[in-house]
């Protein structure tokens, strides 16, 4: 049984898409060539792979299976899916700030030889290494695909070894001999209607212990009636199987495309917020908080924007979450400053209240110095608990501030340390 040729089979199969994804990156389709680099792509060539082994060296694929390591295969090939989906979901973000940055790639394979998807994505995630959130899945990516072509290469070597699959070989065809006597045997026995009916039970028998459950569609409705009770149920829980297997890969491919279309509102929301002008299907996509990002957009928060608690922003399991941050951070000191009627404000707004202490108006340091030190004054004399707090909550702010406080802040703020 000649094998010198069996890894190399295999291999090309299991690289078929890795090889393709090469080519779309090599021509600047980025898009497409992360696509071809999918859980369900290298499944699908594995096994691919795997059957046109067995089919040149006559075994069952299981034996095949059987030769190579197929959990390691499987956890890699899981690895690669999450890499992938990341990578996936970091271009659609980005890919808009590239412009020229594409150009290059193409020059990486000048020798004839099979174009190095790991070495495209390296050298793609290399040209946009500034753009951290783009750079590093593309990098993550290659690392992965790179181990891929490791792992291949690896179980080319161990199916060339041909050891294994020989003693295989000479049990199917032992198994064959014995199969045939027995045909031979039925054969003599049960005539031409019996000869009828063992092809028929052997061909869908062959056909449902195959790896594939959906390979149960092709067998024929009238061979499978003939086939007999116990072959028609196997073919119905082999259908079901399939049904479910292209269930689950319908739902994962909805959940990535929701996942990428959430990451891209999000981006459009925190590009509307920044540049000011707020679309009214951007405020709605913000759900409770998109009034507020509608006065964050405008420059102007109101009272109950400032505390007591942070604000709730929607997009914060992506990049344009913090995004959205940073403007209610930049327009709390812009705003009216509303926050000189003592009101409690939540840590956020104090800390960029704090942070941009420097470019407040003076004016408006000197109005919350005189506010604090009448507010202490008046709690201070008429001594009633919710005057006490608001007092404490100016003067400390002003004491935040950079300001020193007066006698009557003084005095408030060392009661406030004393209780």
């Amino acid at each position: 049984m000649a094998t010198q040729k069996l890894g190399k089979t295999f291999a090309q199969c299991a690289l078929g898409g890795v090889t393709y994804a090469a080519q779309c990156l090599q021509s600047s389709r980025v898009p497409d060539g992360l696509s071809q680099l999918s859980a369900e792509s290298l499944r699908d060539g594995v096994t691919r792979g795997i059957l046109e082994s067995a089919r040149r060296v006559g075994v069952p694929p299981e034996e095949i299976t059987r030769s190579l390591p197929m959990r390691e295969i499987e956890g890699l090939v899981a690895r690669i899916g999450f890499s992938q989906q990341k990578a996936l979901a970091a271009w659609h973000l980005h890919a808009g700030q590239l412009g020229g940055l594409l150009t290059g790639i193409a020059d990486l394979t000048v020798d004839g030889r099979a174009p190095d998807a790991a070495l495209c994505l390296d050298r793609l995630a290399g040209k946009v290494r500034r753009d951290r959130e783009l750079a590093e899945p593309l990098s993550s990516l290659a690392t992965d695909i790179a181990a891929w072509d490791d792992l291949v290469t690896r179980c080319r070597a161990l199916l060339d070894d041909g050891s294994a699959l020989e003693k295989a070989y000479q049990r199917r065809r032992v198994r064959r001999v014995i199969i045939l006597s027995s045909a031979v045997v039925m054969l003599l026995a049960l005539g031409a209607v019996g000869v009828v009916f063992v092809r028929i039970q052997l061909r869908v028998r062959e056909v449902l212990a195959g790896p594939d459950p959906c390979a149960a569609a092709t067998i024929e409705p009238k061979d499978l009636e003939r086939a007999g009770a116990e072959l028609r149920a196997q073919a119905a829980v082999a259908r079901a199987a399939c049904d479910a297997r292209h269930a689950e890969e319908e739902a994962a491919r909805e959940k990535e495309r929701a996942v990428a279309e959430h990451v891209t509102q999000c981006a459009a929301l925190a590009q509307a917020v920044e540049a000011g002008a707020l679309a009214a299907e951007l405020e709605a996509f913000a759900g409770a908080a998109g009034p507020l990002l509608r006065r964050v957009a405008g420059g102007a928060l109101a009272a109950s924007d400032l505390g007591p608690d942070d604000p709730v922003l929607p997009c914060q399991d992506t990049p344009s979450g913090a995004r959205l941050l940073a403007a209610f951070d930049h327009t709390v000191p812009r705003s009216p400053p509303i926050w000189l009627r003592g009101e409690p404000l939540a840590p956020r707004v104090r800390k960029a209240l704090v942070a941009e202490a420097a470019a407040l108006q003076a004016s408006l340091v000197t109005d919350l110095d005189r506010a604090a030190e009448d507010e202490a004054r008046k709690a201070i004399v008429v001594g009633e608990a919710t005057l006490v707090a608001r007092a404490g909550r100016l003067c400390q702010l002003h004491v935040d501030l950079g300001g020193s406080p007066r006698s009557s802040c003084m005095g408030i703020l060392a009661l406030a340390r004393r209780q």
